[in-house]
């Protein structure tokens, strides 16, 4: 834990090094009687806060470890701020940076006079290369915030808050890594428990802000998720959100062993049950709320998205989808649904099964590497928390490295295809919205994991059998007396085959109304 000692130490060690900057008046409106105060930290050597950390934790070092030099990872500001402070300390440094970081920013470091090491977009990457050219070399890592002494000094923007205005009453600040509100929250409460620090992160991934409120590490539903990548990429986040929710609605009771068993019973009558093209069916037909036409008032862009999110569909064995233009890409908005839905997913399964006790921590941690190499992270950063509260760091980085590594991959094979147009989405060979190998990789570890320990482990085969077979007979009773169903869907079954109709009244159950009809018709 930082305490006031170790963010005066720090103050002390910056003096003659980093800008003293100074509070200015932000104008509101006459009318408006507050004051706001900006604190300009571009006005630092290096234009960023970042050097005042940077700094703190190199000239903290004792000679020996100095004599090793320093290594670190970053795409930019801590680069640059690890760079600085190692010329004016004499110490060699190397950062490891992306290959897509922006050029301005790889040449202000170079000329700082660190050793560039580039390596793939993802931020993993960059923090893997650096931890292994550290064990290597014997370079002293130098992280971009979980580090005590980088944490105190960007806490020094606290302390002089507070010398320049001791009357503050509250304290914005950006939420980002967590170097900079922990600094400068540990500088005012331990100075002035009554000034009021706020955190402020982007609206689409205010993660801090969720964990605090529920006192857990929050994963991000899909929809959120989906959100927050297509923001980061420019894209439609309104037309994201709404494919996140709308997909979904295809699926059957049961998931996919629902949708297996319904599959299997329209195979019998030589058809077939696809989740997605049933929630086109819902949207498209079933539901009923214009005079004019059937169906919802949906765009071309939505109905597109629920068909073609997953995968691509033949012309050839769907002409009823020609309208869909099936020879054709679908928007990136489309194309990432399936993708978030992994991460989402993945890392919310993790901690489903934890908390039921149906994976234990061992076996995730034997099973799950890129959960391993995290896990072991949170032991060294916070050795005297508890096995959940590491678990749920852990969770939370493997979370984060799938959104980064999905957003800089997309974003480099866009600029690597000279994707400019939405037309040039439609028309490239392959989509475009993807992990790097590495990353997708690991992805698949955590699937296959979850595949072989969660969703068919042998504690669940019995709930999975039970499903299926409720599916199975309610399907048969309703073939074999139609008279049964809903007079809506018999009158549907004067106008389409009775297994579709059959088909379409199963699908739309949910788990618990499934059961009722069984108890009801199958049960004796």
């Amino acid at each position: 834990m930082i305490k006031l000692s170790d963010l005066h130490a720090a103050q002390s060690r910056l003096e003659g090094v980093t800008i003293r900057t100074h509070l200015t008046q932000f104008p509101l409106c006459a009318e408006d009687p507050r004051r706001l105060l900006l604190k300009p930290e571009n006005q630092q050597p290096i234009g960023a806060f970042k050097l005042r950390g940077a700094y703190n934790k190199i000239a903290s070092l004792s000679e020996a470890e100095r004599q090793r030099g320093v290594i670190s990872y970053s795409s930019g500001n801590h680069a640059q701020g690890v760079a600085y402070a190692a010329r004016a300390l004499q110490v060699k440094s190397v950062i490891v940076m992306p290959n897509n970081a922006p050029a301005i920013k790889r040449a202000a470091t170079a000329k700082l006079g660190a050793e560039i090491v580039l390596v793939g977009p993802g931020s993993d990457e960059r923090k893997n290369k650096a931890e292994e050219l550290a064990a290597q070399h014997g370079y002293v890592i130098v992280p971009p915030y979980n580090d005590e002494k980088i944490i105190a000094g960007q806490g020094t923007i606290g302390l002089e808050i507070l010398e320049d205005l001791p009357e503050i009453e509250t304290i914005l600040s950006p939420v980002g890594g967590g170097g900079l509100i922990s600094g400068v929250a540990a500088a005012i409460k331990l100075s002035n428990p009554k000034v009021k620090v706020i955190g402020v992160e982007p609206e689409l991934a205010a993660d801090a802000q969720a964990s605090l409120r529920q006192g857990k590490i929050v994963q991000f539903p899909a929809e959120q998720v989906s959100r927050t990548i297509a923001g980061a990429l420019g894209l439609n986040v309104d037309l994201t959100e709404a494919l996140a929710l709308v997909h979904d609605i295809g699926h059957p009771p049961f998931g996919h062993a629902g949708e297996k068993a319904l599959n299997t019973a329209m195979h019998e009558h030589g058809l077939s049950f696809d989740h997605n093209l049933h929630a086109l069916r819902i949207v498209e037909d079933f539901e009923q709320r214009y005079a004019a036409f059937r169906g919802l008032n949906l765009t071309f862009e939505v109905r597109e998205g629920i068909i073609k999110h997953s995968h691509d569909y033949d012309s050839k064995d769907h002409p009823e989808l020609a309208e869909y233009l099936l020879d054709q890409r679908p928007p990136l908005e489309a194309q990432l649904i399936d993708l978030t839905d992994e991460i989402a997913y993945n890392t919310a399964d993790l901690d489903d099964g934890y908390e039921a006790h149906l994976l234990s921590l061992d076996q995730i941690r034997d099973g799950v590497p890129v959960f391993e190499r995290f896990y072991r992270e949170a032991e060294q950063l916070y050795p005297n928390a508890s096995h959940k509260l590491k678990f749920n760091e852990a969770l939370k980085r493997v979370l984060n490295l799938f959104v980064d590594d999905l957003i800089t991959n997309t974003r480099a094979r866009l600029n690597q295809a000279g994707i400019r147009t939405l037309e040039d989405v439609r028309n490239h060979l392959d989509r475009l919205a993807a992990f790097s190998p590495r990353v997708e990789a690991e992805r698949k570890q955590s699937k296959n994991f979850l595949y072989e320990n969660l969703y068919y482990s042998p504690s669940l085969a019995g709930e999975k059998e039970d499903a299926e077979r409720v599916v199975r007979e309610l399907f048969a009773f309703w073939m074999a007396h139609p008279a049964t169903l809903p007079h809506n869907y018999q009158e549907k079954a004067k106008e389409d085959s009775l297994p579709r109709v059959v088909c379409d009244y199963i699908a739309g159950m949910t788990d618990n109304f499934i059961f009722e009809q069984y108890e009801k018709h199958c049960a004796n």
